[in-house]
C-alpha cells in the first residue's frame, strides 16, 4: 500500500533533526518500492547542504501527491525544488480536529462567558526554534505576561493559562502564576492554570471552554479555529503568520517585539467581541475536508496519479489572505 505523511512543519532544517528522520523514511520508501504521498506540510526557507541532500530523496521516490499547507511554504518549496516535484497548497489537516474528537470533549461557549485562554510557551523553546531571532519574539519574558494578566483581570475577565502539554511550558506557566500581585486573583478563581493536557482531547477541552485564546503555538491556533474559538497569534515563526493570513484574520496576528501588552489586550477583546465569520469558517473547513478526499483518491489509485505539476491556488471566500504571488496563504 502507499505511504503518506501529513501536516507538520516537517521540511525544516533544525540541526538536521527533521532532515535525518525524513531522509531515513524516504530511504525506506525507496527500497520498498511503494508509492509516496506528502500532504499539507510546512517548509522552511533555509536548508543546509546536508538537509537538501536528505530531503532530495523525494526526487527518487514514486510520488503520487505532494502538497504544502501555505503560500510561504509554497514559495520555499519552489525555491528548493525549482524543477520539481511541484507542490499544491492544501489546508493543514489539523483543521479537522473539530470533527474527529469525541463530542464530550466540547464544552459549549456561553454568550456572557468572559474566559480568556492564554497558551504559554517557554521562551527558551521559542528562542531555540525561532527564525526571527531572540529580539523578534513577543512575550518572551514572564513580565510581559504579568502586564497582560493585570490588564485583563482589571477589565473583568477570567483567565485560564494552559499549555500544549510540554513539561517545560507547564513549568514556565507555574512561574508566571507566582508573580507579585496575583495571589488574590488566584484565590478568587479568576486566574488559574489548567492541568497539563496529556491527550489531544484534553487540550481541545481546554480551548473549547474559552471565549478567545492567545498563543505562540500554531497547533493551538489551528485547533481553536476549528472549534470556532477566536484566536490572537503571537509572531515568532512565519508559519503562524501564514495561518492567520489564510483564514483572513491577519489583524489578529501580533508580530514583532514592539507589540505592547495593552495592544494585545485590545486585540483579545476585539476578537472575542467579533468572533469568527461563520461563512468563512465553514468554507475553510470544507477545503480541509476536500483536501483529504483528494489525498485519498491519490492513495487509492497511485498508479494513475502524480504530483501536481503546478502550485494551485486555494480561494478564500472573503477575498482576504490572497498574496501578490497569486497563492492563498495557508495553515
Amino acid at each position: 500500500m502507499p505511504l503518506s505523511s501529513a501536516g507538520g512543519n516537517l521540511f525544516q532544517d533544525d540541526d538536521l533533526n527533521f532532515p535525518l528522520k525524513v531522509g531515513a523514511a524516504l530511504d525506506c520508501v525507496k527500497r520498498s518500492g511503494k508509492p509516496l504521498a506528502v500532504y499539507a506540510v510546512g517548509t522552511s526557507r533555509d536548508w543546509s547542504p546536508q538537509a537538501r541532500q536528505l530531503f532530495g530523496g523525494l526526487e527518487e521516490s514514486q510520488l503520487v501527491h505532494i502538497s504544502v499547507r501555505d503560500s510561504i511554504a509554497g514559495r520555499n518549496w519552489l525555491g528548493h525544488f525549482p524543477a520539481g516535484p511541484h507542490a499544491r497548497i492544501l489546508p493543514d489537516p489539523g483543521l479537522l480536529v473539530r470533527e474527529i474528537v469525541a463530542s464530550h470533549s466540547h464544552e459549549p461557549l456561553k454568550g456572557d462567558d468572559r474566559a480568556i485562554g492564554i497558551c504559554v510557551t517557554d521562551p527558551l523553546i521559542l528562542r531555540r526554534h525561532s527564525s526571527h531571532g531572540t529580539a523578534g519574539i513577543p512575550f518572551r519574558h514572564a513580565a510581559d505576561y504579568h502586564q497582560l494578566l493585570r490588564l485583563m483581570l482589571d477589565a473583568g475577565y477570567r483567565i485560564c493559562l494552559f499549555t500544549n502539554g510540554a513539561q517545560e511550558d507547564q513549568a514556565f506557566a507555574r512561574g508566571i502564576l507566582g508573580g507579585a500581585g496575583l495571589a488574590e486573583d488566584i484565590d478568587s478563581g479568576d486566574l488559574y492554570l489548567a492541568p497539563r493536557p496529556k491527550t489531544p482531547e484534553e487540550l481541545v477541552h481546554i480551548i473549547a471552554s474559552t471565549q478567545v485564546i492567545l498563543a505562540h503555538r500554531l497547533h493551538a491556533c489551528i485547533a481553536a479555529y476549528s472549534l470556532g474559538v477566536p484566536q490572537v497569534g503571537l509572531g515568532w515563526d512565519p508559519k503562524v503568520d501564514g495561518f492567520f493570513q489564510f483564514v483572513g484574520r491577519s489583524e489578529y496576528f501580533a508580530g514583532g517585539p514592539g507589540i505592547a501588552a495593552r495592544d494585545v489586550a485590545a486585540l483579545l477583546e476585539e476578537a472575542a467581541r467579533k468572533g469568527i465569520d461563520p461563512a468563512a469558517h465553514a468554507s475553510i473547513l470544507k477545503l480541509a475536508r476536500d483536501g483529504i478526499s483528494q489525498l485519498r483518491e491519490c492513495l487509492e489509485a497511485p498508479q494513475t496519479r502524480s504530483a501536481s505539476p503546478t502550485i494551485q491556488p486555494v480561494v478564500v471566500p472573503s477575498g482576504r489572505g490572497l498574496s501578490g504571488y497569486a497563492l492563498s496563504h495557508g495553515l
